[in-house]
C-alpha cells in the first residue's frame, strides 16, 4: 500500500511544475486523517493529523500576510527547534508568498543576528528574545486572529534559504528553488525500489524521530520532505539530551531515527563502556560479529532474529525494541560504530550530501557487510555526476543551489558543475566512498591523500574522550606534520591514562608508515567542534596559536604502566597533588593525577613556585624541562625517572 502511494506521488510530482506548491498540493491531496505528529506534553501524548496540520498552515499564512505587509524583502526567518509549528510555519510562509530563512539555532547568537542584518527579513519567528526582529508563535497567531486565509489569497513563493553549519569560519547563505527540492523528493524513488524498509514496516506504522534540525539539509530532505511525501508520522522531542531521546524512543515507539555520526559514535561509546564495566566486552564483540554474519547470510530474516532474540534485552535498554531503520549523514562514521549498531539489529545506513546540493546517496544494501563498511551507497540515478582528475566529486547544476547571498546580495551559481570539495572513490560495485574534505585531507610523505577520519576510526583511544588527526606545526616543530591529539577531561587516573596511551600507540602500529602521526599530544579539555564533530582546522589553529595547550606524549613502557599502581607512586602523586592545590589556592579534593596546571589558571611564576615546592616536599631536585610538566602524573614520572638514572 505504502509503496503504491509513494510511486504514485512521485509520478504525479514529475508531471507537475517543479515547485514547492506542487509538493504541498500532492501531499494535501493524498493524506488527511493520517497522523502527522506525536509529542509529549506534561507527560501526556499529544497528536496532530495531516488535516489539522493544513489548518495550522493556513493560520500561519493569514498571520504572516497581515504582520509582514509592507516589508522591504520577502524573507521571513524561522529560528525554532523542530515541532509541528515549525512545519506548519514553513509551508504557511511559502503559501503566503514569503521566503523562509531557515536559521540555525546552534549558531552563536551574534552569528544569527549578523545573518538577520544582512538578509533583512520582514520578521523572525522565535521564542528567543535575543534574536533581532523576533516575534513568538503565540504573538504572531494573535496578530492573525480574524484573518480567514483562503486559497484565492495564496501567492506561493518558490525559494528557501539554508545556512551552512559553520564548519567554515563564516556560514554560507544558500538559496534553493522548488525545482531542486522536487528533484530531491523524486530521488526517493531509488530508495523505495532498492530497500522498502525506509517507508514500510509490517504494520505500516512508521514513527520517524524528528531529531535532525529541519534547517539542516539532511533533516529537511531525508526526514521532513521524504516522509511527508510518504504520509508518515513524525515524533517530536521535548529536549535533545540523551535521556529524553531514549525515553521518547521507547514511549512513542520510534521506528526510524536519522542523525549525524557524532550521535551514533557517542551512543556506541557509552554502550561499550557499560559492557566493559560488566566485564563482558569479549562476549559482546563475539555476539556482534555473529549477528552481522547471520544478517549477511539471511538479509531478510537475520535482522528479525537479532531484534527478537539475540539482542532483545540490549535493544530494550538502549533505544527500545522498535527502531529498525537508522541513517547516518553529515560526516564520517566509524566502521566500529556501524558494526555494533547493525549487529544489534538497528540496520544503520550511511548517506552523503551537502547543503549546496542536497542528499546525493544512501547505502541501501540489506546485507550487513555493505552497511558496516565505508560506503555511502550509489549516487542516485538522476544525478549525472563527474569526478575531476584530482578525485573531487562534481555535481551538475540541476542538482545544485541557485546561488549564495553575501552581505545580502545574491550571486547566481552558473557553473556547469558544483565542486563539492570532497575527495571520493567509486568502487567496482558503483558505491561512493568519501576519502575526506580537500581542506582536511593530509598529503602524505609519498604524495598520497590521507583521510584523518579513517585514521581516527582505527585509533583505540581507550579512556580518552576524543581523538583527532591534524596537520599542524606545534610544540617546537619546524614545519607542519601529522599530529594525533587525544583529549580527556582531567579525571583519568595514572594507570588508566598510561594504559590508554599504550592502547593508542599499539593501534598506531597497525597503520602504514605514511599514515602514522609524527607526534601524539594530550589535550585536557574539549576539542573545538562544529555540527559535524571535531573541527580539525580550529583545533590545529588553536594549538599553533597557543590558545589551546597540549603536552607531548611518549609510548609508556610496561614498567611505566605497572608502577602507576605501586605504593611509592601513589605516595609521590599525593604529595605533588598537595603542592598543586597549595600553589593554585584551590581545594585539594579538586586536584587529580591528571589535573592540568595551565587549564586551572596557573601562571609562569606559579609554575616556578610549583617545581620549587615539589622539590622541597619530595626531597628531589626538578630541573626546568623543554616540555613543561603540567600534571601531577607528569611530575611524578619525571621524578621517578630522575631517581632511576641517579641510581644507575
Amino acid at each position: 500500500m505504502v509503496s503504491r502511494i509513494v510511486t504514485e506521488n512521485i509520478a504525479a510530482l514529475k508531471e507537475a511544475p517543479q515547485t514547492f506548491e506542487s509538493i504541498y498540493r500532492i501531499i494535501k491531496g493524498r493524506f488527511s486523517s493520517e497522523r502527522f505528529g506525536e509529542w509529549l506534553e506534561n507527560g501526556q501524548v499529544r497528536t496532530m493529523s495531516y488535516f489539522e496540520l493544513y489548518d495550522r498552515v493556513d493560520e500561519f499564512s493569514g498571520a504572516a500576510t497581515k504582520y509582514g505587509a509592507g516589508g522591504n524583502t520577502r524573507f521571513v526567518g524561522i529560528y525554532l527547534e523542530n515541532s509541528v509549528d515549525w512545519v506548519a510555519l514553513f509551508w504557511g510562509l511559502l503559501q503566503a508568498g514569503f521566503k523562509p530563512l531557515l536559521l540555525n539555532t546552534r549558531h552563536n547568537i551574534s552569528v544569527t543576528n549578523g545573518i538577520i542584518e544582512d538578509m533583512d527579513p520582514v520578521f523572525v519567528v522565535s521564542e528567543d528574545p535575543r534574536v533581532e526582529r523576533a516575534i513568538t508563535i503565540k504573538d504572531l497567531l494573535e496578530v492573525g486572529k480574524g484573518v480567514k486565509f483562503t486559497q484565492s489569497m495564496a501567492n506561493w513563493a518558490d525559494e528557501i534559504i539554508l545556512i551552512t553549519s559553520g564548519s567554515t569560519s563564516k556560514p554560507k547563505i544558500i538559496s534553493h528553488s522548488g525545482k531542486t527540492i522536487c528533484l530531491q523528493v523524486e530521488m526517493s524513488e531509488d530508495i523505495v525500489k532498492t530497500n522498502q524498509s525506509i517507508q514500510y514496516n509490517a504494520k505500516l506504522d512508521i514513527h520517524n524521530l524528528a531529531f535532525l534540525p529541519f534547517y539542516h539539509i539532511f533533516g529537511l530532505i531525508a526526514t521532513l520532505m521524504w516522509f511527508m511525501f510518504f504520509g508518515r508520522c513524525f515524533v517530536f522531542l521535548p529536549k535533545y539530551d540523551a535521556q529524553s531521546i531514549q525515553y521518547v524512543c521507547k514511549r512513542l515507539g520510534v521506528t526510524h531515527f536519522f542523525a549525524i555520526p557524532l550521535v551514533w559514535n557517542k551512543t556506541v561509546a557509552s554502550l561499550e563502556r557499560e559492557v566493559a564495566k560488566q566485564g563482558k566486552t569479549e562476549k559482546f564483540n563475539k555476539a556482534i560479529r555473529f549477528s552481522n554474519k547471520l544478517q549477511n547470510i539471511f538479509p531478510l530474516l537475520g535482522p528479525v532474529f537479532v531484534r527478537r532474540v539475540l539482542f532483545k534485552k540490549v535493544r530494550r535498554q538502549l533505544m527500545g525494541e522498535r527502531p529498525t531503520f537508522l541513517i547516518s549523514g553529515g560526516g564520517f562514521i566509524s566502521p566500529g560504530t556501524l558494526e555494533v549498531l547493525n549487529g544489534l539489529g538497528y540496520s544503520i545506513y550511511s548517506g552523503y550530501g551537502l547543503t549546496e546540493c542536497g542528499v546525493l546517496c544512501v547505502e541501501l544494501s540489506r546485507k550487513a557487510q555493505f552497511r558496516c563498511g565505508t560506503s555511502t551507497g550509489k549516487i542516485f540515478s538522476n544525478v549525472a555526476y563527474k569526478i575531476s582528475e584530482s578525485g573531487e566529486l562534481l555535481i551538475p547544476k540541476d542538482h545544485s543551489m541557485n546561488g549564495i547571498y553575501v552581505d545580502g546580495k545574491f550571486t547566481e551559481f552558473t557553473d556547469e558543475y558544483y565542486p563539492t570539495n570532497d575527495l571520493v572513490n567509486i568502487d567496482e560495485t558503483g558505491r561512493l566512498h568519501i576519502i575526506g574534505r580537500l581542506d582536511d585531507v593530509i598529503i602524505g610523505p609519498n604524495g598520497e591523500n590521507i583521510s584523518p577520519e579513517q585514521i581516527e576510526s582505527v585509533i583505540d583511544k581507550g579512556s580518552f574522550t576524543a581523538a583527532a588527526m591534524i596537520n599542524a606545526q606545534v610544540n617546537g616543530a619546524s614545519d607542519k606534520e601529522m599530529v594525533l591529539v587525544l583529549s580527556d577531561d582531567g579525571s583519568m587516573g595514572a594507570f588508566e591514562k598510561a594504559s590508554s596511551l599504550r592502547s593508542g600507540y599499539n593501534s598506531i602500529d597497525l597503520l602504514t608508515m605514511s599514515e602514522r602521526p609524527v607526534k601524539v599530544l594530550n589535550l585536557i579539555g574539549k576539542m573545538p567542534e562544529n555540527f559535524k564533530g571535531i573541527d580539525r582546522k580550529a583545533l590545529a589553529s588553536s594549538l599553533e596559536s597557543g590558545s589551546l595547550f597540549a603536552t607531548d606524549c611518549v609510548r609508556p613502557t610496561d614498567e611505566e604502566v605497572t608502577r602507576t599502581r605501586t605504593a611509592e607512586y601513589a605516595e609521590l602523586i599525593g604529595k605533588v597533588c598537595d603542592v598543586f592545590a597549595e600553589v593554585l589556592g584551590v581545594e585539594r579534593s579538586t586536584i587529580t593525577e591528571t589535573s592540568n596546571f595551565i587549564s586551572l589558571g596557573g601562571e609562569s611564576m606559579q609554575y616556578v613556585e610549583l617545581l620549587s615546592k615539589v622539590s622541597t616536599e619530595c626531597g628531589r631536585q626538578i630541573n626546568m624541562t623543554e616540555t613543561p610538566l603540567i600534571t601531577p602524573m607528569a611530575i611524578a614520572d619525571y621524578l621517578i625517572e630522575q631517581n632511576k638514572e641517579t641510581k644507575e
